[in-house]
């Protein structure tokens, strides 16, 4: 839901010792600043003085009339700029907006702002916003594309407002932002066409919450050093002029690394109901949360997800499994135990963009091995549960994942497994759910007993491939092999 104003983006970086008055001749050069990113197709970008500030337009039409086999419409873009001394500017932005892409039969994407208010202050120091309010409503995008079948994939998705919050300080040469954002108003409408192979029936889907909030920290973002390298592409654009200065593409993607050093976001939407064609499922609360780091040597990912308060339709679950549907669920996935830095570099200092394959393969093996600095790459399942009124199911795990080899640990808790045995013992015959309760008496003989009642099996890899549980060897367990039949 991260949303900064496309101004923040257009306005990267003005010139720095920009004159303070607003003159013919301030237009002239904050333009010529400006067209360092934009390029200098005419009609792009245009400045002229407006009083004590300048009046930024900046119209894509000249460019989207150059694409092949789309048609692009798009809003000029009109951005109020008034010099504050000291390298920092007052952007103001007050506007409808609008973005159409038609590839004729292929399909069309739409995009639809009712008005688009911000208001910030831009550093040229920190090469972006230091502070910034905005607020966007009645956004609409309409996407509806064909796939080689001639089925139409559509998708319309509306949110009434959103409104956000930056700030940005500087940390040594990079920068620290925060965002914060809230909406209003979401609803999100998929419809998926039929499949005849398996003969499924074009299926509707709507998700819709009515609030929800997200928070944002970048930490170390690389913001002028990203201004370079966009500007490098900018006066590059097409490959034949990309491989005539790679020493000069080497400079600014080495600067810019590692792009930043973390970012985190954490939110939830609230009251959030899906509609489907087996009817309504909600829940009252779906937090998230995603953490990465840059191109760093000790980088990871994680990211988490859950629901509270979940409802599902009446009638799907049978009457005699009442109380099994889930009402709580955790989700978390972790990656860590990599190293980005160097195999980036590795691809910056032996890159060469004249060739099919940028590296040689001995090289990419090199970034390979560059990766994972331990011999392997660990992916970690955090605590995470599944809950119902009759049971609490607990999972976690941790897997180390080499080239050719892979091992690891789980550990699965369960309370209430003579709740579900006693309930799938009773289920209708015609159910066949009293099949699985031998497996699960298997299971429960295997298990150990917790402080709490509940049940816990602790599931290892051997390093000859075997699979331990609760210390016990499965290979074990498991019948001879049946000796093979004689030969006619």
């Amino acid at each position: 839901m991260k949303h900064v104003s496309l101004a923040a983006l257009l306005l990267l970086s003005c010139a720095p010792g920009a004159l303070a008055a607003a003159t013919p001749e301030g237009a002239a050069a904050i333009k010529t600043s400006l067209q360092t990113y934009f390029g200098a197709t005419a009609g792009v970008v245009e400045v002229a003085p407006d009083g004590d500030a300048y009046r930024l337009t900046l119209d894509f039409a000249p460019l989207a009339a150059a694409a092949k086999d789309v048609k692009i419409t798009t809003t000029p873009i009109i951005v109020k700029l008034t010099e504050q001394g000291g390298g920092k500017w007052q952007v103001d932005e007050d506007q409808p907006l609008s973005f159409v892409l038609d590839a004729g039969e292929k399909g069309t994407v739409r995009y639809e702002f009712g008005q688009m208010k911000m208001s910030g202050v831009f550093d040229e120091a920190l090469g972006t916003f230091a502070s910034q309010d905005a607020t966007l409503s009645n956004m609409h995008m309409v996407q509806n594309f064909k796939d080689d079948k001639g089925n139409s994939n559509a998708v319309d998705y509306t949110i009434d407002t959103i409104t956000s919050t930056l700030a940005a300080v500087a940390a040594g040469s990079a920068a620290d932002i925060t965002v914060k954002q809230t909406y209003s108003g979401l609803k999100e409408t998929v419809t998926i066409p039929p499949d005849p192979k398996v003969g499924t029936p074009a299926v509707t889907l709507t998700v819709a919450s009515p609030q929800g909030a997200f928070d944002m920290t970048i930490k170390g973002a690389m913001t002028r050093p990203l201004n370079q390298l966009l500007a490098w592409f900018v006066a590059h654009p097409s490959k034949e002029l990309m491989t005539t200065d790679q020493e000069g593409l080497r400079t600014a993607v080495r600067a810019a690394l590692p792009l930043w050093n973390r970012m985190d976001m954490t939110g939830s939407l609230d009251k959030l109901t899906v509609s489907s064609p087996v009817g309504v499922f909600s829940a009252d609360t779906m937090p998230m949360e995603i953490g990465m780091t840059g191109f760093v040597a000790d980088a990871s990912f994680r990211e988490k997800f859950a629901v509270t308060g979940l409802k599902m339709p009446p009638g799907l679950v049978p009457l005699w499994a009442a109380g099994t549907e889930p009402k709580e669920a955790s989700f978390g996935i972790a990656v860590s135990d990599i190293d980005l830095d160097r195999p980036v570099r590795m691809f910056v200092d032996n890159m060469d963009l004249s060739k099919d394959k940028p590296v040689s393969d001995d090289i990419s093996n090199q970034m390979l091995a560059a990766l994972m600095p331990k011999g392997h790459a660990t992916l970690t399942l955090e605590p995470s549960a599944i809950v119902s009124e009759l049971y609490r199911l607990g999972y976690e795990s941790t897997i180390t994942m080499a080239p050719g080899k892979v091992q690891g640990n789980a550990l699965i808790t369960l309370k209430g497994l003579d709740e579900i045995m006693k309930l799938l013992s009773a289920a209708p015959p015609e159910s066949g759910a009293q099949g699985a309760v031998g497996g699960l008496m298997m299971a429960k003989g295997m298990a150990k007993t917790e402080a709490d009642g509940s049940l816990s099996w602790k599931i290892e890899s051997s390093p000859d491939g075997g699979v331990l549980v609760n210390g016990v060897d499965m290979s074990k367990m498991m019948p001879p092999p049946a000796p093979p039949a004689p030969q006619q």
